[in-house]
């Protein structure tokens, strides 16, 4: 199982559009709680996460993903954005990965198309070891020093405009 970590920058409308998304990976048994993650104190947000069963952390300037590992329960990390959908047969392929990790403990879906992409693709040739939207992660290695590159899965976020 794993706990889903979602950025909430774009909204509450983006935030609902997310967590409803991944109801059917909580009823396939794949996803076992999320943690939602704002910058500032946003009571709506709060709110809406309470609403939906989700932690709330405020995260300030710290890197959003490290501040929610107090909360997150499992030990594999789904991060997302507010508004991002992961795409139609997302869960067999991340129980796969889950199931066979190997030494990769590290993975990302394909990110949606258009600007998000290629704002991803700029970051990942920047610092492509930073943590990012579509990231599948084991807690463990977040202890160390660099992540290392992650596999690709053969599985798609889209993005709610």
């Amino acid at each position: 199982m794993i706990t889903a970590l979602i950025l909430s920058e774009r909204g509450v409308e983006a935030l609902a559009v997310t967590l409803a998304a991944l109801v059917s990976g909580v009823a396939e048994g794949v996803v076992g709680d999320a943690v939602v993650l704002a910058r500032s104190e946003d009571a709506a947000t709060a709110r809406v996460a309470d609403a939906m069963g989700a932690a709330f952390v405020v995260t300030g300037d710290a890197s959003p993903w490290r501040a929610a590992l107090p909360l997150a329960r499992r030990d594999w990390l789904f991060c997302l954005e507010a508004g991002d959908v992961p795409a139609h047969g997302w869960i067999p392929v991340v129980e796969r990965f889950l199931l066979h990790p190997g030494e990769r403990r590290y993975a990302r879906l394909r990110r949606p198309r258009g600007w998000p992409a290629l704002a991803g693709a700029v970051r990942d040739l920047v610092a492509p070891r930073l943590l990012a939207s579509g990231d599948l992660v084991h807690k463990g290695l977040l202890a160390g020093p660099r992540l290392p590159r992650p596999a690709r899965l053969n599985a798609g976020l889209e993005r709610d405009r």
